[in-house]
């Protein structure tokens, strides 16, 4: 399971410590493992809606053969 966030990374990383951090507010636990992927791309423009589309495309194409 997982949560894409897109934007500026500037903007991200303090959610991402929000994030992390939200799971102490309980005071219940005492460890949190938090694991990160970023896809940062800077030759070309890419979206979360085109990268599903290159899938959907790479599985239509892979049913013809």
């Amino acid at each position: 399971m997982g949560t894409i966030i897109t934007g500026n990374l500037d903007d991200i990383w303090p959610v991402l410590r929000e994030m992390h951090e939200s799971c102490y507010a309980t005071g219940e636990v005492t460890r949190v493992l938090t694991q990160l992927k970023v896809d940062d791309r800077r030759d070309r423009p890419a979206s979360p809606t085109q990268k599903v589309k290159s899938v959907m495309d790479k599985l239509v194409d892979s049913n013809d053969d």
